[in-house]
């Protein structure tokens, strides 16, 4: 992979894997540059995750250990405006997995299935709320994750 190397090292006798990942980190100025060590192991894992998440390395990597390093930062500092973003859609699988429970369990409707506009709306209502703009904000963030597609006007396809 581009920007990646494994060698073995030395460490006070204790042989060590490792990788040099080159991480560009956003800050107010643009991008900082930073050589790092990562076990083998863990890089790996990680590597995995991301393609999982984001189908690609490219790009994704950076805004993945920017993430990481944010995540690290709020769950050492007890500054209340540090963003904390772990798992940004694990809310947003959880709200839809209740929606889709109810469909389930209430119509019968279930995964890769089409279903109307206003029976969505009604189980989305049912599960966090009838407000319109709450309505509008979970079809909005279900249709961002991806696990909404609209296929014709007042059609929507659950996957």
């Amino acid at each position: 992979m581009h920007g990646l190397t494994v060698n073995r090292h030395n460490f006070d006798g204790i042989p060590f894997k490792r990788f040099t990942i080159i991480i560009c980190i956003m800050t107010g100025k643009g991008l900082e540059k930073w050589t790092v060590y990562i076990d083998k192991e863990i890089a790996e894992k990680f590597k995995i995750l991301v393609i999982r998440k984001h189908g690609k390395m490219k790009g994704a990597l950076s805004q993945e250990v920017n993430d990481a390093l944010a995540n690290w930062i709020g769950a050492h500092t007890n500054v209340a405006n540090v963003q904390s973003n772990i798992n940004p859609n694990f809310k947003v699988h959880k709200i839809f997995q209740q929606v889709k429970d109810y469909l389930l369990e209430h119509y019968m409707i279930k995964n890769n299935r089409q279903i109307s506009d206003n029976l969505l709306r009604r189980a989305i209502a049912i599960v966090r709320g009838p407000d319109e703009r709450t309505i509008r904000k979970w079809l909005k963030e279900f249709k961002k994750a991806g696990l909404i597609k609209p296929i014709a006007p007042g059609i929507w396809e659950i996957n």
